[in-house]
């Protein structure tokens, strides 16, 4: 399997599903051919992929998972992802993108819409498998939400947002059940687990390999080999996203540029902002003056 590591992997945000200040959710039909160095990317807001045909692994925080026609993937806010197929594996999705406000704005004061997005329940995962029935409601609610994105007819917003209610009521029951498919456990799924959880609760820190070599008791080499191979990219590289990603959403929460490299683990400022520019395309200050009023609900 290969896959596209480079700092520019991170600009496909703004290629894909964007959600600019004050839009709440947009969808879209993708296909995909010959997607083998599809990067290692995030959002900052929630991604759910509903996949119509083929089938592909998906990697999302160092789990993977086998995503076939009807299997829908929540992807949460600042998550690190990647598709990661055989070389020119065709498949088809409908791709929503939402604000992490949406569904408590389409909640009734009754029923918690953002419920099904709890990623600390039990038994809760990235990777909804929904029984037959509700499977082919979801497919049924999906194609409908494309339909409206793509016309523009009297009362569009409101049958937009009574879809998405829908939508959401239907994960929550869903979860109620527990309607989740299970992370693959491929040889040293485990080791990279822990590891790619430990750099996202200490980013911050100083970290190398040596100190992961210490911390899990195992060869740097054979540490980093593993995660490359699940992961899609080196410890060293997953953690710099991590930083870059982190320092994102402080900005959009309106945190000063220097104060966010700090608190990310960037010792240096200079380091920091020619880094945030090659992975975003503009300086910390300038991101932070175009989206720190945006109204997102930080993870």
């Amino acid at each position: 399997m290969k896959f596209c590591t480079t700092e520019q992997a991170l600009r496909f945000e703004r290629g894909n599903v964007s959600l600019p200040p004050g839009v709440e959710y947009r969808v879209l039909y993708s296909d995909q051919l010959g997607v083998a160095t599809y990067p290692l990317h995030h959002h900052a807001y929630y991604e759910a992929l509903y996949f119509l045909s083929g089938s592909v692994r998906y990697v999302i925080e160092g789990e993977q998972y086998q995503l076939d026609a009807g299997a829908l993937l929540i992807v949460p806010p600042y998550h690190l992802h990647q598709v990661c197929p055989p070389a020119d594996a065709p498949y088809e999705r409908i791709v929503l993108g939402f604000d992490a406000l949406l569904p408590e704005k389409l909640s009734d004061g009754l029923c918690d819409l953002s419920a099904c997005l709890d990623t600390q329940r039990p038994g809760h995962t990235n990777v909804f498998w929904l029984e037959s029935g509700p499977r082919e409601e979801l497919h049924t609610l999906m194609h409908a939400l494309l339909r409206e994105s793509q016309r523009e007819e009297l009362g569009k917003p409101l049958a937009e947002r009574a879809l998405l209610t829908q939508l959401f009521l239907l994960l929550n029951r869903a979860s109620q059940n527990g309607a989740f498919a299970a992370a693959l456990e491929p040889p040293g799924a485990k080791l990279v687990r822990a590891v790619a959880a430990y750099l996202d609760r200490h980013y911050a820190d100083p970290i190398t390999l040596e100190t992961l070599e210490k911390r899990f008791f195992v060869s740097r080499y054979y540490l980093s080999r593993e995660f490359t191979h699940l992961v899609g990219c080196p410890p060293h590289r997953y953690l710099l996203q991590k930083r870059l990603a982190n320092a994102q959403r402080l900005l959009r929460g309106g945190t000063p540029p220097q104060q966010a490299a700090a608190q990310c683990g960037f010792d240096d400022y200079t380091n920091f902002y020619r880094r945030f520019r090659a992975a975003y395309g503009v300086g910390p200050q300038d991101y932070r003056a175009r989206f720190g009023a945006a109204s997102w609900k930080t993870p």
